[in-house]
């Protein structure tokens, strides 16, 4: 079996578009179900989550349901319960990839779940708690865009009603963590909140010149940083300063 899932991932990896890799994944585990009637569920005891840890189809499983989840496959044979149990058994075994995605599909309100930005974002910093780089970077665009709640039915408590407020600093402060251990795509949206800071304080003189230049130095440092790694629109940006 480990084999056939090396093979499936290494053809998802493969694939044109996000789309046609998680067609090839969906077709794997429909396959799968079909032959073993059902999906892993949840571990429940220690020597189950060794298993869950080490089982390769519940990894299959948490990939799916992140490009799913993610809107990069339009529709998807595997129901979106039988996605969650995937990602229920990776989350039992500490797998941080599926904590993302519980995470996002909590704060967003994905897949039919119950939107809870409270939750979300506690899984989304649990999983950024194991040095997880693409959750630090989760939580700076959670705050560099915000989150606003939507109405709940029935309603939910304050606390789980709550969304997240824009807060640039905060999503700075994700972003660096991530970017100064050499990701990518921390770097360049660091890079560009930089931009748009030191652009919103010409625009309404909140920053002085020396403000100014220490924003755009910094954005550049970081745009100059994702260009090296082969981030085309770092090296667009870059040409737009020059």
């Amino acid at each position: 079996m480990e084999s056939k899932v090396a093979s499936c991932l290494t053809q998802a990896a493969q694939a044109t578009s996000l789309a046609s890799a998680a067609a090839l994944l969906e077709q794997f585990l429909v396959a799968h179900t079909a032959a073993s009637s059902s999906p892993p569920s949840a571990p429940a005891s220690a020597a189950d989550t060794t298993q869950a840890a080490c089982s390769p189809v519940v990894l299959l499983g948490v990939t799916l349901a992140e490009l799913y989840f993610d809107g990069c496959a339009p529709s998807c044979a595997v129901s979106p319960s039988s996605l969650f149990t995937y990602l229920d058994a990776a989350v039992a075994a500490g797998h941080p990839g599926a904590m993302v995605c519980v995470g996002a599909c909590l704060r967003d309100g994905r897949g039919g779940v119950e939107q809870n930005v409270k939750a979300g974002l506690a899984w989304l910093l649990c999983a950024a708690s194991t040095g997880y780089l693409p959750a630090m970077h989760e939580l700076g665009e959670t705050y560099e865009v915000g989150v606003p709640q939507q109405p709940s039915s029935p309603p939910l408590s304050p606390e789980a009603e709550e969304g997240v407020d824009v807060d640039w600093g905060e999503a700075m402060r994700w972003y660096q963590q991530a970017a100064e251990a050499g990701y990518a795509p921390s770097q360049l949206n660091l890079g560009k909140l930089l931009l748009l800071a030191a652009e919103q304080g010409l625009l309404d003189k909140s920053a002085d010149p020396a403000a100014l230049e220490q924003l755009n130095a910094a954005a550049k440092r970081w745009l100059e940083a994702c260009a090296a790694a082969g981030v085309e629109e770092g090296v667009r940006l870059l040409k737009r300063m020059k």
